[in-house]
């Protein structure tokens, strides 16, 4: 009994990281090069860091001197190819974040009332991330 105690002890560190890593957030970095709008807010062009939770698709856009957004994705489909990018669309003169993939995974951004409506003509365009 002793020897399945001292066992477990030994696993719980390595069992504490890998619970760890599941939780720990990824995180992107890329440079969006015109004004786009999400979470309900028109965002500069900047460099900006975007932190996806692999556990339940909490997504965080963030850049110096720029305010912080939070908000719940949906997880889709594997692509299967492993990119990373950000799918941002422009209807007329306003770009909006559609999804964000993370090696592969795509993360849907949920488009609000506004984002909606700015989004009924589209053309899409890819901003490649790096990690």
């Amino acid at each position: 009994m002793m020897k399945q105690i001292k066992r477990f002890i030994g696993l719980a560190p390595l069992l504490a990281v890998v619970w760890a890593s599941a939780q720990s957030p990824h995180t992107i970095r890329v440079k969006v090069p015109f004004p786009f709008v999400t979470a309900g807010k028109n965002w500069p062009a900047a460099d900006y860091s975007v932190q996806i939770r692999s556990d339940n698709g909490v997504l965080t856009l963030s850049s110096p001197g720029v305010a912080t957004a939070t908000m719940l994705t949906t997880a889709g489909e594997w692509s299967g190819e492993g990119r990373t990018y950000l799918q941002i669309q422009r209807s007329g003169e306003t770009w909006v974040l559609q999804e964000v993939s993370l090696d592969g995974q795509a993360h849907a951004v949920p488009a609000g009332e506004f984002e909606r409506e700015l989004t009924k003509e589209r053309v899409s365009v890819e901003a490649s991330a790096t990690n």
